[in-house]
């Protein structure tokens, strides 16, 4: 009788380096042998797979004497087995991106060719194992992930977090998923830093152990590789990280932020979406604005400052948190401002938007407030405007957003890190609210990138991460048109005049110019930019929340809100109704604010751009539901004329979501109808959701919005007339003998400046310029350019938009010799500065901040000590304008001031110096002068 060997490990060698071993001191149960298996070890014991195969076939034929002292030392051992074709397969990929913003997994073949960065802190992986044989519910789980090597030298097993997530069983054969946590902080302070690449290899464990004594403990072993980059940035010395030099260009928007970067093969755009977020291929690079926070809780403990690492929180829309798919945390994007008209208060409440504004708008000290969706212990957090500021119950949005931009500009995958950016922003903003901007947005940006390289500074000592806000958004547009649509004729070589009128989401904002040669490089040429102006408080966004006021405020619906204590917010820019019942109603509150934006939402936004219809048949309908067309590049004059006619009778007032149903309707419905009607649930002072019927007359409604908008018309008309008439001298240095309003090139951009109401106001005030709206993804564009060849070979997503013309554009400019010059010293003066005429009770300008000088301009009479000095953001001429602002002067002045006079000029974007003196040639050579800041 032979002895029996009590055999307590099993261990199976795969050709791929994988091992399966099994375990128990007790009983051994049959166990299989995966069919890439090539050695099989008993108890620390080798043994060639051919042999167990004889040993199971009773006809092979064992001749050495090694394989028969083997062949007992197996029967003795008395182990079962069998064999099966299956073979436990693992994949993994790396989805730190995937939860956190949607984009694809990060695959093997990448994560082991191209690899991750070292200390870009915390990488979650996935782990998915096919073909085992344990089924779930007979084992307890355990896993671990080891990494026991550098490229080819041993080193101290390093050991990361891992959890099983799901175990099922298809077709007979077990799956399992699984998650990893890779401290890349942990493998970098173990990184070979001679080398730009260090392959880091391990192996994945995970074991079954047994619930009863019938069973075997089994553990899977398999290869891991993980390739990591050196982020170790050493001044002077060759860049071994993959640093790019590349400057990347982001016009950070209030509706929707466009990111360019200088490619391989040309400008690139960069998109947020991950494809299914998207409303069409074309849109993908207009990336929206907006933020929705779920969970705050989570979000702060990565979010905080103490935590230097990659800040790791999870991406998911309404329906996904609703269904219980994951524990969503935050949301931004498409997702989110496609739900806009259909969420309830609470969801409105968690939503952050322009958020571009909010450092303009908490200059003015209002507060902004969300509310988390998910209730936890803090209930509401406040909004601010500084990274500094931040703590368990106050985020900076705008850094926020910044580091979702750098998230998707920082691609781990691409393996390219970018530290150069350049932010372009409104004219009207102040140096303050620039510094502030730049500063949020440097904070998040920052955050996305590897830890050495946040702070590292070059051999001169300047930091290798820069943002920099040096363009307004309209003087960067320049740069896609100029040599594209803007050309300088070969022959005569005269400067072109141009205009551009950018109406975006948050502000308008106007730049003037001329394109000429460079006369000191032959084959370059010149923008010169003689003035840029704007205002503040027009953008798309700002108008549809000025409709919304006016459709609260209107005669049918006022008295019905104010019984049912509906709070809605004020808009800049609009007066009270004279009614004492309102007190109390006009709020900033968060209530107040979700009720502005559900008519903005449902009603006004779909109004302004033009998915109402006034008296449209269907070819009109087709347009309005969202196949409209851009102005072609054609003479105002010309037979092109807008589709629809705004002094047509009403009579069909209905919301376009269909060409064909809208065209049916039409034929249906005949009856005259003065005002359409929306069921809207808005909430009260209280919290409590009413149900209100809204009244709103589309034709009154657009009316109103056509006096606005021809007040910004005209006023654009204004200041083009002043800028150029006031620098003949530049117009003849560029060899322009005398100026014409007719050959300037009036060029618009922003997507709110595809309004039709826009369009017609601008073709009746322009009528012999040419007026173009670049956007290269309308066929008839092409067409009318007479350049389908160059144009339509581009792909249609990267193609130039009203939007994405302005970060492409910012890039372009480095091509240019960029001549700011006129503008004193270089950086627009931000205010119009001037006196009240008491008569007329006009406001009459002084500093023009269109056309700005260096000179002393005499302000008045110092007739009283408590005199003022009166400014303004926009051109105005009626002095009770709410818009105009003033400064006392009581602290600067004395008794010996009386019956002087006071002179002023321009020191910088935000102040003027100011001097009192008798006469004007004893301006600063025998008085003192003081300096007033502007805000």
């Amino acid at each position: 009788m032979c002895e029996m060997i009590s055999v307590t490990e099993i261990e199976c060698k795969t050709r791929d380096g994988s091992k399966i071993i099994y375990k128990n001191a007790r009983k051994v149960q049959e166990f299989e042998i995966p069919g890439n298996c090539i050695l099989i070890s008993l108890n620390g014991k080798e043994y060639d797979m051919d042999l167990l195969r004889k040993v199971k076939d009773t006809n092979a034929r064992i001749e050495s004497d090694k394989e028969k002292e083997q062949v007992t030392q197996i029967h003795k051992s008395r182990i079962k087995y069998s064999f099966t074709e299956e073979v436990p397969k693992l994949i993994y990929t790396d989805i730190t991106e995937t939860e956190m913003f949607g984009f694809p997994e990060i695959t093997k073949k990448v994560l082991t060719d191209s690899g991750l960065w070292a200390d870009h802190g915390v990488r979650k992986l996935k782990f998915y194992m096919s073909c085992l044989t344990e089924k779930a519910d007979e084992y307890e789980n355990h896993m671990k992930l080891h990494f026991n090597k550098r490229n080819n030298d041993s080193m101290e097993t390093i050991t990361m977090e891992a959890e099983i997530a799901s175990g099922s069983c298809e077709d007979e054969g077990k799956t399992y998923e699984m998650f990893a946590y890779v401290y890349t902080n942990e493998l970098g302070n173990v990184f070979d830093k001679t080398k730009q690449k260090n392959l880091f290899s391990g192996y994945l464990d995970i074991s079954f152990i047994s619930k009863t004594d019938r069973l075997n403990d089994v553990t899977y072993c398999f290869p891991v590789e993980l390739q990591l980059n050196n982020t170790m940035y050493k001044p002077g010395e060759r860049a071994s990280i993959p640093l790019q030099k590349k400057t990347v260009s982001i016009d950070f928007g209030t509706s929707s932020t466009c990111v360019a970067v200088q490619g391989e093969n040309g400008i690139e755009l960069l998109t947020l979406s991950a494809g299914e977020n998207s409303e069409d291929d074309i849109n993908i690079y207009e990336n929206p604005t907006y933020i929705m926070i779920y969970r705050w809780n989570e979000i702060y403990h990565q979010w905080r400052a103490e935590n230097f690492n990659l800040p790791m929180m999870i991406k998911g829309n309404l329906d996904e948190a609703e269904q219980g798919d994951k524990e969503v945390q935050f949301d931004f994007g498409y997702s989110v401002k496609r739900c806009l008209n259909k969420v309830s208060d609470k969801e409105l409440n968690a939503i952050v938007s322009d958020i571009k504004m909010i450092p303009k708008i908490l200059e003015a000290e209002n507060q902004l407030l969300i509310t988390p969706l998910i209730p936890q212990d803090i209930r509401t957090v406040e909004i601010v405007s500084s990274c500094n500021k931040q703590n368990k119950e106050s985020l900076d949005a705008v850094a926020f957003y910044g580091y979702i931009l750098g998230k998707a500009i920082n691609r781990v995958e691409k393996n390219k890190i970018y530290t150069k950016y350049q932010i372009t922003y409104p004219v009207k903003f102040s140096e303050e609210v620039k510094k502030r901007m730049c500063a949020s947005l440097e904070y998040g940006l920052k955050r996305s990138i590897p830890i050495p390289l946040r702070e590292a500074v070059d051999a001169r000592k300047k930091p290798v991460f820069k943002v920099e806000a040096k363009y307004p958004e309209p003087v960067a547009y320049i740069g896609s048109i100029c040599g594209r649509y803007l050309k300088i004729d070969r022959e005569d070589q005269k400067g072109k005049l141009f205009a551009v009128y950018d109406f975006g989401g948050g502000t308008l904002d106007y730049s003037f110019g001329i394109f000429t040669p460079d006369k000191r490089e032959p084959n370059r040429s010149c923008i010169n930019i003689l003035g840029v102006d704007g205002d503040s408080f027009i953008g798309g966004e700002h108008l549809i929340r000025r409709m919304s006021y006016w459709i609260y405020i209107s005669p049918t619906n006022m008295q019905q809100l104010i019984e049912n204590k509906i709070p809605f917010e004020q808009p800049d820019g609009e007066v009270r109704p004279d009614n004492d019942q309102l007190e109390g109603l006009f709020q900033n509150s968060v209530s107040a604010k979700a009720n502005v934006r559900k008519i903005s939402e449902r009603i006004t936004r779909n109004i302004f751009e033009g998915k109402y219809s006034l008296d449209m048949g269907r070819a009109e309908s087709m347009q309005a539901a969202g196949n409209s067309r851009p102005l072609r590049p054609t003479r105002a004059n010309s037979n092109v004329k807008p589709e629809v006619n705004l002094d047509t009778e009403i009579t069909e007032s209905v919301l376009i979501s269909d060409a064909d149903k809208a065209a049916e309707e039409f034929k249906k419905n005949q009856v005259v109808q003065k005002s359409n009607v929306e069921q809207i649930e808005f909430m009260d002072l209280y919290g409590e959701t009413k149900s209100i019927h809204v009244s709103f007359d589309i034709r009154e409604i657009e009316e109103r919005l056509q006096n606005i908008l021809l007040q910004t018309v005209s006023s654009f008309k204004e200041d083009l007339k002043r800028v150029f008439e006031s620098r003949r001298d530049a117009l003849r240095e560029c060899g322009i003998d005398s100026f014409k309003i007719e050959d300037v090139h009036i060029f618009k951009a922003g997507n709110s400046s595809k309004n039709r109401i826009l369009g017609k106001i601008m073709e009746e005030q322009f009528p012999d310029n040419i007026i173009m709206l670049v956007d290269e993804t309308s066929d008839e564009f092409m067409a009318d350019l007479k350049q389908g060849e160059v144009l339509e070979s581009k792909p249609k997503q990267i193609a130039i938009t009203p939007k994405t013309a302005v970060a492409l554009g910012q890039l372009r400019l480095s091509d240019y010799y960029v001549n700011k010059s006129y503008i004193l010293n270089g950086h627009p003066f931000n205010w119009y500065v001037g006196t009240i005429n008491g008569g007329t009770n006009e406001f009459v300008v002084i500093i023009d901040r269109v056309n700005q000088d260096e000179k002393w301009h005499r302000y008045g009479h110092i007739h009283s000590l408590d005199m003022k000095i009166h400014y303004t953001d926009t051109s105005i001429k009626d002095a009770d304008c709410p818009g105009l602002r003033s400064v006392e002067l009581d602290e600067y002045m004395d008794e010996d001031c009386q019956d002087k006079y006071l002179y002023i000029k321009i020191k910088n974007s935000d102040t003027i110096s100011c001097c009192v003196c008798e006469q004007q040639e004893q301006l600063e050579t025998s008085c003192d002068t003081f300096d007033i800041l502007l805000q």
